[in-house]
This record gives structure tokens, sequence and C-alpha cells, in this order.
């Protein structure tokens, strides 16, 4: 087995290949930011929606698996700390 195939990567597309936390992150944050961005808006929060939108773009332009849910907590609690009443 080559090296480039060892770790949690998959060679492919770009300089590192595909980092499988991260995309696991991006998945399971954009979700989160969906189901947030709709309450948001069926329920006229902008707040919640802002967060939502924010949740499912941020993965778009994060490729650190650590800095990819670090950023995602932070984002999803933030649901529940800025939450409109």
């Amino acid at each position: 087995m080559s090296e480039s195939m060892t770790g949690l990567t998959i060679p492919g597309l770009g300089q590192d290949g595909f980092n499988i936390p991260a995309m696991i992150a991006g998945a399971v944050f954009g979700l989160i930011g969906f189901i947030a961005f709709l309450r948001g808006r069926k329920a006229g929060q902008p707040k919640t929606l802002i967060i939502g939108i924010t949740l499912m773009a941020y993965p778009l332009f994060v490729s650190s698996a650590l800095w990819a849910w670090l950023i995602g907590l932070a984002l999803t609690a933030a649901l529940f700390i800025f939450r409109d009443e």
C-alpha cells in the first residue's frame, strides 16, 4: 500500500486528497445548519437563520478536521446561546 493511501485521507482532487473527518464534520454540521436555517426562516428568527447559513457554508472554507469540528461545535452552541425566545 502506498504512503498516500495510509491514514484518513483518500487520494483525489487537490493537493492532500480528501480529509474524511473534515468531510464527516461538514456533513453533520451542514445538516444541523440546514435544520436551523429552516427553523429560523419559518419562525422569523434572524439569528437562527444566520447561524444556520454559517453552519452550512463554513465547511467549504475549512480543510482541517480539528478546526471543522471546533468551529461546528462553537456555532452549534451559538444556536442555543443566542436563540430568540
